[in-house]
């Protein structure tokens, strides 16, 4: 088998995992609440995790601190984020907030221990009941060896997303 089919197939598995295991977050109401969850280890002993803890001031705002752990063939990676999430209409909101990711352990890439803090902002709206979309930018604050997400081989200072979100 090729590599490109290799990383074909293994795209494809990826992309059915997380689409599986993404997770829509209710509106808000008063109080804390905790959600935790991680994806099944994968045939090369990647694992997935997070955690949110987030506290809803009322209706409209609530802050977040989520932990991330990631472990891939090259290295693993762990994040912290803090986020506020403000509705401004029904079904739309604003994110803004800040995140710190660094290596856990050895890498097989690169011997230098190094983090990145990095600040996040975004808008989402809710499209169905099951179905929202959010565009977010992540800006790296410091000068370092990776870009977001770990991604080490490709640094990049600021990275833009689009992304879905789908409950069943």
């Amino acid at each position: 088998m090729s590599c490109i089919t290799k990383l074909a197939i293994a795209l494809a598995i990826g992309m059915c995992c997380t689409v599986k295991g993404q997770y829509v977050e209710p509106k808000p109401e008063s109080g804390i609440s905790f959600q935790a969850f991680s994806y099944p280890m994968t045939v090369d002993n990647q694992i997935h995790a997070s955690m949110m803890l987030n506290y809803n001031f009322s209706e409209k705002m609530r802050v977040r601190l989520g932990g991330y752990y990631d472990t891939y063939i090259l290295e693993n990676r762990f994040r912290m984020a803090l986020d506020l999430k403000r509705y401004i209409t029904k079904k739309t909101y604003l994110l803004l907030g800040a995140d710190l990711e660094w290596r856990q352990g050895q890498s097989l890439i690169n011997s230098k221990s190094y983090s990145r803090f990095g600040l996040n902002f975004g808008v989402g709206h809710e499209v169905q009941e099951n179905f929202l979309i959010e565009a977010k930018g992540n800006f790296g604050m410091n000068k370092n060896a990776i870009g977001p997400y770990g991604e080490s081989l490709v640094p990049m200072q600021q990275v833009y997303t689009l992304g879905g979100k789908l409950r069943f």
